[in-house]
């Protein structure tokens, strides 16, 4: 076959395929495509729903504790017809009004439409499980059209959009059940960037646009802030940075009127969009402050300035020949001079609005480091915890990060176009690299060398700030660059994004949305450049290199049938499947057991975990909740309630905030390290963990009478131990602390001897050791205390430790004396370890009576497999498994209520000193 005729044949073939090119072929795969990914993925979200039922009620509930608070609010909103006044249910005492957040109006308002249609279907709890897919569905068409309007990719937009549909991390907070606000914040968050990026595209055109535009985009961006504040945050953020990239580099207009016109249309296009995001506050029942205090924050507050600045632009550009002692014909000193005057007006502002410029500098400062602050809240509770990004690959994927990594190069290679001298794009593009490179890895994990917290990474991440907006300033000055409006969002979120790793991990699955954008970016400006490309081997490396990554991305997605390993879709098919409600069925029991035996104003106490669940499942008043409208109270309990030893403190705190019950829930063994943190004074005294020790039947040491049996785990000692060793005394120190109450520790308990002797029918546990590595050897020192089937023995000398012994199940046996825990001396006499793993065993707590002990649901299986012997707590492979505890609280006579336990602010341990009884 010759040449000419193997070509012929060739373009015959190639054009029975000429109809893929049709734009109304491309537009209907397209939509056909999309509506798949949207149908199946809303599907997924759906296999959860009949566990989300409350098995003593019928009614659905939420599977996320702070949805509770929501769904609560809607429901008294709907019985009352408004949400005035005192929340009298949340932290009684503070007198704490009720949300307006849009999401209890939302679901009020779903309400009254669908009830009518189907009263028995409709129901409010019914509609409040449902929502997330509702908006999850809303969240996707609108992401879909923002990834398209962005990169005018339909190919883009659908592999974003396939990628963010099946993720994990999205599903974890759009889902059937999780109904917090997170939901309806999402398409409100892209809908507000949506709207912004068009604006910024239309504004200009004609006065009729300029107003659409203004109202469009405030009405977006308050939508944005009531729906959830979490997201309208990131859009503040992103605000600043996009109009001053937009003044600086946007294309300029030729005529100089058409320029002073174009600028001030920017100017009442942004004085627009703030003014109508506040007003229209107290349509939602908000004040005019809810918006207002948006533009007063760390970030807020630079719109303002830059409105300011660009007046003052605008004023010295228009009078520049009549202020002829400046020179500001030359635009570098205009500027310069605009600044000046902006930096004057802004003070005079800042004063006006009660700020103090230096604390908002350093708040800027403090917030580039620690979005989520330094408060023991925040370094406590594992949402709210600063993640480091080797946390944030495990999570996404090598691949994910990856291929979003190499969307930002890129982005930097696409905005680099607009620069005028090809010198100078290497200039910006290894700026960009480097910069990039700063911004992210600086925080790579805790052991490494760039741990975010030292100075060298500190340093690193600052200096690749200022380089990136060096960079840019410096092609301003020199007119060297201009960038296109969806290059300017794309930018302004790459920034805000990659300062926001450093947030906290709940909000992680919002950053993956734009990690998604990037990778659909990333895609379709491979496929670009290698069209543009003219040498045949960057064709040939672009080309493969764009279809490994999108086969690798459909396998990831999809799953590797040769290997049989799941996707993304598999993974969260599976995920969705089996994400029931935290207040399961052991929860709801006790739930119905407060309903039907408490009175309705009857207070309960407990760690803040459970307070949304209470209120909305037992309809009771709770001291603490998911809010944390106070956390000093949260202070309060974990010193004086949880992992107080003073059984009069406790009781004393207790009677001040008049508590009828106290509830600890099985997790709280786990949450020891957190509270105990938040309750420790500035020296953290109070802080401590428990580990689960196991039985190693390898090391097992049978006698004649007795048996020596040995658990293996490990404890760090969290405080100096004075050990008698051979006539004279040891000291084994305690850990030292770092300024957040990070312990280093020194010593750790690394295993447990205990010894059972045999009597005829009758055994007795000889007095246990624990076997402590210090300075490179094995101590072994006696533990005061052994808790084994129920009793506890003490044998009057030891280290004030205790060890709890309880069974142990795996998948192929029970062992009842298969566990342990190590409860050190901080621990051991605490009110946690006492009241709920010892059921008071000295008799310190006689009013307090236990009423509910609800079996989780492991136990109350293998109870009901006959091992009725088995106890409260169980190892099941591993973790920790025991009940729901209720006790009904009563006081002693002789205890004393102090009234600083109300005090909403205060010192760490200030109240130690307190006398807790009347005599």
């Amino acid at each position: 076959m010759t040449e000419e005729s193997f070509k012929e044949k060739k373009e015959k073939f190639l054009k029975n395929f000429e109809f893929v090119k049709n734009k109304k072929f491309q537009l209907a795969i397209t939509i056909i495509l999309f509506l798949v990914i949207l149908y199946t993925s809303f599907n997924l979200r759906l296999a959860n729903l009949d566990s989300l039922k409350d098995v003593t009620t019928g009614k659905y509930i939420p599977s996320d504790p702070d949805a509770c608070y929501e769904l609560r609010v809607a429901q008294t909103l709907l019985d009352r017809g408004n949400l005035n006044g005192i929340d009298e249910m949340r932290n009684p005492g503070l007198n704490l009004g009720f949300t307006q957040e849009l999401l209890p109006k939302v679901l009020v308002l779903s309400y009254k439409i669908l009830n009518p249609i189907n009263p028995s279907k409709f129901t409010l709890d019914y509609i409040d499980v449902m929502y997330p897919n509702i908006a999850f569905a809303f969240s996707m068409i609108i992401f879909f059209f923002l990834v398209f309007y962005l990169t005018k990719s339909k190919f883009a937009a659908i592999m974003s959009s396939v990628i963010l549909a099946y993720s994990p991390s999205y599903l974890s907070r759009l889902m059937t059940g999780v109904s917090s606000h997170e939901a309806l914040g999402m398409p409100f968050f892209f809908l507000a960037i949506l709207i912004f990026v068009y604006s910024l595209n239309n504004f200009y055109k004609n006065k009729k646009m300029l107003l659409t535009c203004g109202i469009l985009t405030g009405i977006s961006t308050a939508l944005s802030v009531l729906s959830w504040s979490g997201a309208s945050n990131f859009f503040i953020m992103m605000i600043p940075f996009a109009l001053l990239i937009y003044y600086f580099f946007s294309a300029k207009e030729e005529n100089k009127e058409k320029e002073i016109k174009h600028k001030k249309d920017f100017i009442l296009f942004n004085l627009l969009w703030i003014f109508v995001s506040i007003i229209i506050m107290p349509l939602f029942s908000n004040s005019f402050n809810t918006m207002y205090g948006k533009f007063t924050t760390n970030y807020g507050i630079v719109i303002p300035f830059f409105i300011l600045f660009i007046i003052s632009d605008l004023f010295l550009e228009k009078f520049k020949e009549k202020i002829k002692i400046l020179d500001l014909k030359k635009e570098n000193k205009r500027i310069f001079c605009s600044l000046i005057l902006t930096f004057i007006l802004g003070i005079i502002f800042l004063f006006l609005v009660n700020r103090n410029p230096f604390d908002l500098i350093y708040g800027v400062y403090h917030q580039m480091l620690y979005p989520m602050g330094q408060g023991r809240i925040g370094l406590t509770v594992a949402y709210y915890s600063q993640p480091y990004l080797i946390d944030i690959i495990k999570q996404y994927g090598n691949l994910i990060f990856w291929s979003f990594f190499l969307g930002l190069i890129l982005l930097g290679f696409e905005i680099s176009k607009g620069v005028h001298l090809k010198k100078d794009k290497l200039i910006f593009n290894l700026i960009w690299i480097a910069s990039l490179f700063g911004l992210t890895f600086t925080r790579y994990s805790s052991s490494s060398l760039f741990n975010g917290t030292n100075f060298l990474s500190q340093v690193l991440y600052f200096l690749s700030f200022i380089a990136l907006i060096g960079i840019f300033l410096f092609f301003y000055l020199n007119k060297k660059m201009s960038i296109k409006s969806e290059e300017i969002i794309l930018l302004s979120l790459t920034i805000v994004m990659l300062l926001s790793l450093r947030s906290a991990v709940r909000v992680l699955f919002l950053i993956y949305t734009f990690v998604s954008l990037m990778i659909g970016y990333a895609l379709i400006n491979l496929e670009r450049l290698r069209k543009k490309t003219k040498e045949e081997i960057s064709k040939t490396f672009l080309f493969f290199l764009f279809w490994g990554l999108l086969i690798s991305l459909i396998i990831f997605i999809y799953g590797n049938p040769l290997t049989n390993s799941p996707g993304t879709y598999q993974i969260s098919s599976y995920s969705a499947k089996y994400t029931g409600p935290i207040a399961d069925s052991s929860w709801q029991n006790a739930m119905a057991w407060v309903r039907n035996n408490t009175d309705a104003n009857d207070i309960f106490i407990h760690w803040w975990d459970y307070g949304y669940q209470i209120q909305l499942l037992a309809n009771r008043t709770t001291v603490l909740d998911g809010g944390n409208a106070n956390s000093f109270w949260d202070h309060l309990m974990g010193r004086y309630g949880l992992t107080e030893t003073n059984p009069n403190a406790s009781f004393s705190f207790m009677k001040t905030h008049n508590v009828s019950y106290l509830l600890i829930d099985p997790t709280d063994l786990g949450k020891y390290p957190a509270y105990s943190k938040i309750g420790s004074d500035d020296n953290w005294d109070r802080f401590a963990y428990i580990s689960s020790f196991f039985l190693d039947e390898s090391q097992t040491q049978e006698k004649a009478n007795s048996i020596i049996r040995v658990y293996t785990g490990t404890n760090g000692i969290d405080q100096d131990l004075k050990i008698s060793q051979n006539g004279s005394e040891l000291l084994i120190p305690g850990p030292e602390y770092n300024n957040i109450g990070n312990p280093n520790y020194k010593a750790y308990v690394i295993g447990i001897l205990e010894e059972m002797v045999k009597n005829g029918n009758k055994t007795s546990f000889l007095q246990p050791n624990a076997i402590i590595y210090y300075n490179n050897r094995q101590i072994k020192v006696p533990i005061r205390y052994l808790y084994v089937n129920g009793e506890i023995f003490d044998y009057k000398e030891g280290i004030n430790a205790t060890f709890f012994i309880y069974p142990s199940i795996s998948s192929s046996s029970l062992n009842l004396i298969g566990s342990g825990l190590y409860l050190s001396p901080k621990v051991s006499k605490s009110l946690f370890a006492r009241l709920y793993l010892m059921n008071d065993p000295f008799n310190e707590y006689p009013t307090i009576k236990l009423k509910v002990s609800e079996d989780s649901q492991i136990v109350s299986l293998i109870k009901e497999m006959g091992n009725k012997n088995i106890g409260d707590f169980v190892s099941y492979n591993g973790n920790f498994e025991g009940p729901v505890k209720i006790w009904e609280v009563n006081y002693p006579e002789y205890i004393k209520e102090n009234q600083e336990f109300m005090n909403p602010e205060g010192k760490y341990a200030e109240f130690d000193n307190l006398n807790f009884t009347k005599y």
